[in-house]
C-alpha cells in the first residue's frame, strides 16, 4: 500500500466515523419530518386517552395542559394626606412678639397634621386556574382538570395556536368562555397541535 493509499484509507475511516456519529441524529430528524408530514396530511390514528370519552368518540392526541384566564384581584390601598395647621397664625403671633425674625420662626414652627384616605383598586392578570390534560377528539376539544371544559368544534368561534419555548399556547373563543381563556400545553406533540387540529377538523371530519 502506497502513501496515497494510506491517506485515502485514513480519510475513509474518518468519514465512516463521522457518519456513524451523525447517523442517529439524521435518522431521528427524518422520522420527525415524516411524522410531521403524516399529521399534516391527516394520516393519524386514534389513541387510547387517559380520560373516559363518550361512546364511539375517538381521541387523536392529548397534552399535559394548564388552563389560564384573566383574574381580577381587588387591592386595598391607603394614601397619606398631610396639611399644615396654624402656620399663618404662628407667623402673625411671632411677628407681633419678636419682630420680623419672630415671624419667620413662627412660620417654621407650624405643625403638620395628616390623615389617611383608603380606596380599592382592581388589578387584572393572566393566572393559572386549573391543571390537567387537553384532548383533541373527532368531536371536540376537551380539557379535564378539577373542572371539565368540553367545546365541540362547531361551537368554537375562534382558535389560535402559537408555539412557545416549552410547548404551545392555544387561545380559544366560544360562548360562555372565561375572560382571556387560554391553554398552555406541553409534551412531545405540543408543537404539532395546530397540525393535529387542522388534520382533524379539515380532513378527518370532512372525509
Amino acid at each position: 500500500m502506497g502513501l496515497f493509499d494510506g491517506i485515502k484509507q485514513m480519510k475513509k475511516n474518518n468519514d465512516d466515523f463521522i457518519k456513524s456519529f451523525t447517523k442517529p441524529f439524521e435518522e431521528k430528524k427524518a422520522a420527525t419530518e415524516a411524522h410531521k408530514q403524516a399529521v399534516a396530511n391527516g394520516d393519524i390514528s386514534p389513541i387510547t386517552p387517559s380520560v373516559k370519552l363518550k361512546q364511539g368518540e375517538k381521541a387523536y392526541v392529548e397534552f399535559p395542559a394548564k388552563r389560564k384566564a384573566i383574574v381580577t384581584t381587588t387591592i386595598q390601598r391607603t394614601v397619606e394626606k398631610t396639611k399644615k395647621k396654624g402656620g399663618i397664625t404662628r407667623a402673625v403671633v411671632g411677628g407681633a412678639l419678636l419682630g420680623p425674625v419672630g415671624a419667620v420662626v413662627g412660620a417654621t414652627t407650624a405643625k403638620s397634621k395628616g390623615n389617611s384616605v383608603g380606596y380599592t383598586e382592581d388589578i387584572e392578570s393572566l393566572n393559572d386556574i386549573d391543571q390537567g390534560i387537553l384532548v383533541l377528539t373527532d368531536q371536540r376539544m376537551l380539557f379535564v382538570g378539577q373542572e371539565i371544559v368540553s367545546i365541540p368544534y362547531d361551537e368554537l368561534i375562534g382558535v389560535k395556536f402559537e408555539n412557545t419555548i416549552t410547548g404551545a399556547e392555544i387561545s380559544v373563543k366560544y360562548a360562555g368562555m372565561l375572560k382571556g381563556e387560554q391553554y398552555f400545553i406541553s409534551g412531545k406533540e405540543a408543537k404539532l397541535s395546530k397540525m393535529y387540529y387542522q388534520a382533524i377538523t379539515e380532513k378527518l371530519l370532512k372525509a
